[in-house]
């Protein structure tokens, strides 16, 4: 099997800087989110995507078994930098990162970007959120649609660098031929719901096009955050790229188009 892996990264129509930070370097993709309303985000993000590169050497001799120690490791030297530098205090990010080799994706997640699995047509979300509203939802206190226009939707329980302890949350997935990864942040997920996210990479077209339609889709439909979606397939050895979406792209466009 090889990996084929595409990626998107927005500011958004609101923001005046994007705080979402990208690793593409295969077999690691790591999506960082720079945690809104706290100091930094973009120096927090940017530092976990820095470690989460250092560590690579050690993760490649050990597969994904060191990506937990990775997160850790990524969390206290936010942490410990935020503490040293007062203009920096407060800030934080989250993290998905995704180890993918000899058949297995490894995942590491602190927050609430995700990650999914589309197989055979039906997508899955592989982790779950850390976040108020996720939590609320669990409890049965308010619906899954409700939270997409929760007020609360961008609160997270923890994130990397927020505090000197985190639980970093775990979990492997065996790949078959024809499987997609996405890891995307909350820019994303928050105005997209999987039925929509299912319908775009249901369609058999190359990952970039499908990343930038993602973001556009996004963006059409109000996300008021930074955006980043990568997009790993699993293909055959020397299988080529497909092309475009066309028509479906002008209908879910339509679709998402503000009034």
């Amino acid at each position: 099997m090889d990996l084929r892996v595409a990626a998107e990264t927005d500011k958004g129509v609101v923001r005046p800087d994007n705080e979402d930070a990208l690793l593409i370097s295969l077999p690691l993709v790591v999506v960082a989110d720079g945690v809104g309303g706290h100091n930094a985000g973009e120096v927090a993000s940017a530092l976990a995507v820095d470690v989460l590169t250092e560590w690579k050497p050690r993760l490649t001799k050990r597969g994904g078994r060191r990506l937990r120690n990775a997160a850790l490791d990524a969390n206290q030297r936010i942490y410990t930098r935020a503490q040293q530098d007062a203009t920096l205090l407060g800030m934080a990010t989250t993290l998905t990162a995704a180890w993918i080799d000899a058949g297995t994706c490894t995942i590491a997640q602190v927050g609430d970007s995700r990650a999914y699995l589309l197989r055979d047509g039906e997508l899955q979300q592989l982790t779950e959120d850390q976040s108020v509203v996720a939590a609320l939802v669990r409890e049965g206190r308010i619906t899954p649609e409700e939270a997409y226009g929760h007020p609360w939707r961008n609160r997270v329980l923890q994130a990397l660098g927020h505090q000197e302890e985190v639980v970093v949350e775990m979990l492997s997935v065996d790949l078959k031929l024809g499987d997609r990864i996405l890891l995307a942040s909350d820019g994303l997920t928050d105005v997209l719901s999987s039925s929509t996210i299912q319908a775009v990479l249901q369609q058999n077209t190359n990952g970039e096009l499908l990343c930038r339609w993602l973001v556009r889709l996004a963006k059409a439909a109000g996300s008021t955050d930074n955006i980043t979606v990568a997009l790993v397939d699993v293909v055959a050895n020397g299988a080529r790229k497909r092309n475009p979406v066309g028509r479906f792209a002008q209908k879910l466009t339509s679709r998402f188009r503000r009034k």
